[in-house]
């Protein structure tokens, strides 16, 4: 990359660059027009070049969401300064050469580009190309110093070769990267637990857990699910998803997570994505003859009475009625989110 390096940024900065590269992506041949189509304006007449850019940037919309170029979308970072020095230039450049209808378009260039922007409905999602940004990233933390595609071809692959990960216990590390079990999935992993300074927690909870790994999974995952909430209450929306979707990763089967994830999506506006978890809160029974350690747990301790049970036992009263609170957080979500899908 030209101007952005992920490893040298917080997760919070890389979403944002994710975000301001979305943005220009869904509209990239229109955008990076601005200081392309002047020049374009010397060989061929405006109304070709008019025509061209807004065909070509049609044809786009259909490819936006299948690929995106790390490199390609930075040097935007650079096309974007050009825009103004190259449109004037080259205007000055045809008005001395007597083409003034030209030489006005070339040098308003620009303006005139992103009022098209504002004209032509892209109907662009950009949460979802900022996510495909976010991977890109991701994954580029592993690529080799020369360019080229990554280098790990698993899971396993992109856990064992981050210096701070090779403390992990090898059975834990195993149990990890079968749950991840794309290197696309581990090397997010990665970088969000690194960029939130959580892998020294995750080393702790392998090494004291490292006989049984299921366990530690659940631990990591239950870490996960308490740090989502944290960010969670401090506004960082985006950060606790993504941290609750790698929790699901780890443990599919937690209820917790499900019913963090219905409230994440409804403050985040994604009501389709609130109700389908809220949906999987209501309608879970956890099977109390599960292979799962942790699911047979949940098919008892989420009773009236293993809940007072467990108030008194760590005399926290709060913890009587949560199930109860739960399901009627979910009901209401179902009322006010169902009218919007």
């Amino acid at each position: 990359m030209l101007t952005w390096n992920p490893a040298g940024h917080s997760l919070e900065e890389n979403q944002q660059w994710a975000f301001v590269r979305a943005i220009e992506w869904a509209d990239w041949p229109l955008f990076s027009s601005q200081p392309l189509a002047p020049a374009l304006l010397v060989v061929f007449p405006w109304y070709y070049v008019l025509l061209s850019v807004v065909g070509v940037n049609s044809l786009w919309w259909l490819i936006r969401y299948k690929w995106v170029s790390l490199r390609l979308a930075d040097l935007g970072v650079i096309l974007i300064k050009m825009k103004w020095p190259v449109a004037i230039g080259v205007g000055i450049y045809e008005f001395v050469n007597g083409r003034r209808t030209t030489a006005v378009i070339s040098a308003l260039w620009p303006a005139i580009a992103a009022i098209m922007g504002l004209i032509i409905p892209s109907r662009a999602n950009y949460p979802r190309l900022q996510q495909l940004f976010i991977d890109r990233l991701m994954l580029a933390q592993f690529e080799p110093p020369g360019g080229g595609q990554p280098f790990p071809d698993s899971a396993i692959s992109v856990l064992s070769t981050r210096p701070r990960w090779t403390k992990i216990a090898s059975p834990v590390m195993d149990a990890l990267a079968r749950a991840l079990a794309s290197p696309e999935k581990a090397s997010g992993f990665v970088f969000l637990c690194e960029a939130s300074g959580l892998v020294e927690k995750i080393v702790s909870i392998s090494n004291e857990n490292s006989a049984n790994p299921d366990i530690a999974c659940w631990l990591v995952s239950w870490m996960l699910g308490n740090q989502a909430c944290t960010v969670g209450k401090e506004g960082e929306l985006v950060k606790a998803k993504e941290m609750l979707e790698f929790a699901l990763l780890i443990k599919p089967n937690n209820i917790v997570t499900w019913y963090w994830l219905a409230l994440t999506a409804a403050q985040l506006g994604d009501c389709k994505g609130a109700v389908y978890w809220a949906d999987r809160v209501l309608s879970s029974q956890p099977d109390p003859n599960s292979r799962d350690f942790f699911e047979r747990s949940a098919a008892t301790a989420l009773t009236p009475e293993a809940e007072k049970e467990a108030a008194e036992l760590l005399s926290d009263p709060k913890i009587e009625g949560a199930s109860e609170r739960m399901r009627q957080a979910m009901l209401f979500i179902k009322r006010t989110c169902g009218q919007k899908t």
